[in-house]
């Protein structure tokens, strides 16, 4: 107990001997303990955080070309020269790298794509197939999609073993310097269980603090309002909502104005972001300097003036090379005054109070500092600001808040007894939400697992028996039952294809479903081909769906091979004549139509109901104008 005591004693009185230290010694002391916390968990995990090794695949060679559209067609027409990979300064355009590499063996959940290249938007190709594509590559209507890094994935049915190809073509929306490389590779399954983390950090723990910051901005623009220290909650409310915008407009898929407009939109809201920090801490001192804030303000219109007839005016090749000198060079001036700023004042003033408050300020200034000499010295950006400044401005305002609590006591007196009723209220509706919540679900669930009870009780539940009676009475033929069998294991493969394709484009779930079709066919004796002239990535289908036109198509492919006479079989993917909304698929073989024989049983009665359950339809050509069997299946492109 007694040596309890004696260490109660001992840290009080290194506590008091801290409160008498003068302000800026005890500034440094919270700087010190804050640089401690940064450099030994926050950036080891958030800033540079390195996930076990993944074993990338080899690149053999890397190829650039540019290219006249974002397709396959201008990939195999694209005059490829070997060069090494560097930042190039490129005119607007469409711009393609080729990476050739070897598969021993194809792996089972295929290869992970970590794009690496910086451009404005951009598609992969593996093997002169389309494997992704996010919003418009247009130059006259470009989305932006480059800076959110997500990790992709090429199928195995697009991978061989021996050489393979991986494309990437980079839409450049504006003159200025970028990197065009072709992805990482690496297995699926290794990678997205290591990088996984990374992907979150790059992605959509950019989307999280943008939009919690612009939150933020919104709360203590509420209370800046009615604050006794208006200036300063007005300039925070600046603060925040700057950085939101600066934040946001990187990851924004469009933006008004074109590309140019773009650029001049995120240089002026840093120029800004960093006016705000030294006009907010000459307000937060409480003695501001006299013209201090307006100098800084009108230096902030000249800036944005000379960028705007920089970039809107001129658009130069080197347009966007001066905005980045301006914005770098005009930011480490305006950090090196913000800190001389607080350094003064505490210095000045003995009787601060506010330590932590501007520790956390001198730590974002520290951190801006070395964001900014990066940047100059060598164009690097290890990431420090982006993925530090939000979480630091939300402790700046918690501590804002917490300050200044007793803005909202009276509040909570007069409200007291109604907030009670409130809570109890709350509760209430909230587990009435709950089981309602519940219900929904479990009759969702319930509804699905019918569903495949009834597709697997109707399609290969009656086959299976009626092959088990056959068998039990001595009637089973060899061709019969092995003809029953194909169709159970067609209708299993199917199921499987159409839940498999979850979360993927059609275009994955078709080549899938290619790769099991095509042996069929061809063990038939037939000559098969597969066409796909959409470009673009094609919708996402429920399962049901999918399930549905995969059916379909097998039904029509199994009636050309038991009844067409015919020797080919071709698959077209297209857009509908009539309307672009809809997604056509024909089916047509060399036969002698379809007529006669084909006309049985209830095949053709079967594919329309599918067809219109799910809102499509099929057409049967006539065999007088189609010279052989011809099915086309329109589905709406709508993804539902």
């Amino acid at each position: 107990m007694a040596i309890d005591a004696l260490r109660v004693m001992m840290v009080a009185k290194v506590m008091e001997l801290i409160g008498k230290l003068h302000p800026a010694y005890r500034l440094l002391a919270a700087f010190l303990a804050l640089q401690a916390g940064f450099w030994l968990l926050f950036y080891p995990n958030f800033v540079t955080y390195r996930a076990d090794p993944v074993a990338f695949i080899e690149i053999e060679s890397v190829e650039f070309a540019p290219v006249s559209a974002p397709t396959a067609q201008a990939l195999e027409t694209a005059n490829f020269v070997e060069e090494s990979l560097a930042p190039k300064a490129l005119p607007a355009g469409l711009y393609a790298a080729k990476a050739t590499f070897q598969l021993d063996a194809v792996p089972e959940a295929g290869l992970a794509i970590l794009d690496i290249a910086r451009v404005d938007n951009k598609s992969h190709f593996a093997n002169g197939q389309l494997v992704s594509s996010r919003g418009s590559m247009a130059l006259t209507e470009p989305t932006y999609r480059g800076n959110l890094v997500q990790i992709g994935q090429i199928p195995p049915a697009m991978l061989r073993e021996g050489t393979n190809t991986v494309s990437i073509i980079a839409l450049v929306a504006s003159d200025r310097e970028v990197f065009i490389a072709p992805p990482m590779l690496g297995d699926y399954a290794d990678t997205t269980a290591k990088q996984s983390w990374n992907e979150f950090l790059q992605s959509d723990f950019r989307v999280i603090t943008a939009a919690l910051t612009l939150t933020l901005a919104l709360l203590v623009g509420a209370v800046a309002a009615r604050s006794s220290e208006r200036r300063i909650a007005l300039w925070l409310f600046a603060l925040l909502a700057t950085w939101g915008i600066y934040t946001t407009i990187p990851i924004l898929s469009t933006f008004p104005g074109g590309p140019w407009a773009r650029s001049w939109s995120f240089a002026v809201s840093y120029l800004f972001l960093s006016i705000c920090w030294p006009c907010f801490i000459d307000s937060w001192t409480r003695k501001a300097w006299r013209y201090f804030q307006p100098f800084l303000i009108g230096l902030f219109l000249i800036l944005a003036a000379f960028l705007g007839y920089e970039m809107l005016l001129s658009q130069t090749a080197s347009s966007f090379a001066v905005g980045e000198t301006v914005m770098n060079y005009a930011g480490t001036a305006l950090v090196a005054v913000t800190v001389i700023r607080l350094l003064w004042h505490f210095i000045t003033n003995p009787r601060e109070e506010r330590i932590w408050e501007g520790a956390l300020l001198l730590m974002l200034l520290f951190l801006s500092g070395m964001f900014l000499f990066d940047v100059i010295s060598d164009g690097t950006n290890i990431g420090y600001l982006q993925k530090s400044q939000p979480i630091i401005l939300l402790a700046l305002a918690t501590a804002f808040f917490a300050g200044r609590f007793h803005l909202f006591r009276s509040a909570q007196q007069i409200s007291a007894l109604l907030q009670q009723k409130l809570y109890v209220r709350e509760a209430e509706l909230a587990e009435a939400h709950a089981r309602e919540t519940l219900l929904v679900r479990e009759q969702a669930f319930g509804e699905e697992r019918q569903r495949i009870m009834r597709d697997m009780h109707d399609g290969m539940g009656s086959q299976l028996m009626g092959m088990l009676l056959a068998a039990r009475r001595g009637k089973a033929e060899p061709a019969k039952i092995a003809e029953g069998l194909q169709q159970v294991i067609d209708e299993l493969r199917l199921m499987i294809d159409s839940m498999d394709s979850v979360g993927d484009s059609l275009g994955v779930a078709l080549t899938g479903f290619r790769t099991r079709l095509q042996p069929r066919v061809e063990d038939a004796g037939f000559e098969f081909s597969w066409e796909n002239r959409i470009a673009d990535t094609l919708p996402t289908f429920a399962p049901r769906k999918t399930l549905q036109l995969f059916r379909i198509i097998q039904e029509a492919v199994t009636n050309a091979l038991r009844h067409s006479g015919g020797d080919k079989i071709a698959i077209k993917i297209d857009c509908a004549s009539s309307d672009n909304a809809m997604l056509e698929i024909e089916i047509r073989d060399n036969g002698s139509g379809i007529a006669g024989p084909r006309l049985g049983g209830h095949g053709l009665e079967n594919m329309q109901a599918r067809a219109q359950r799910e809102n499509g339809e099929v057409e049967f050509v006539d065999p007088a104008t189609a010279q052989g069997g011809v099915v086309r299946v329109r589905f709406p492109k709508d993804g539902e």
